[in-house]
C-alpha cells in the first residue's frame, strides 16, 4: 500500500496501517457519530454565542480517540 501510494513504508505504524486496511472502503458509525456530534456541538456555539467554537481545523485520531485543532 505504502509503496503505490509514494510513501516511505518505515514512516508507517504497522497497527495503523493494518486498521486502515481492516476498514478499507467503510464508513465505521462509530467515527460518523463522534464527527457528528463535534460538528452538532460547534454548531450550538456559533449559534447561541455562549462558548467559543473551534477555528480553522480539527482533526480527530479514531485509532488513540484523540482531538487536534490546529491553524492551517
Amino acid at each position: 500500500i505504502c509503496a503505490k501510494s509514494g510513501i516511505d513504508p518505515s514512516l508507517a505504524e504497522s497497527g495503523i496501517v493494518e486498521e486502515i486496511v481492516r476498514a478499507a472502503g467503510t464508513e465505521l458509525h462509530t467515527i460518523a457519530s463522534i464527527v457528528g456530534g463535534l460538528a452538532s456541538q460547534e454548531s450550538v456555539k456559533l449559534l447561541s454565542h455562549t462558548f467559543t467554537p473551534l477555528k480553522n481545523t480539527n482533526v480527530y485520531n479514531g485509532l488513540n480517540c484523540t482531538t487536534a485543532s490546529g491553524d492551517i
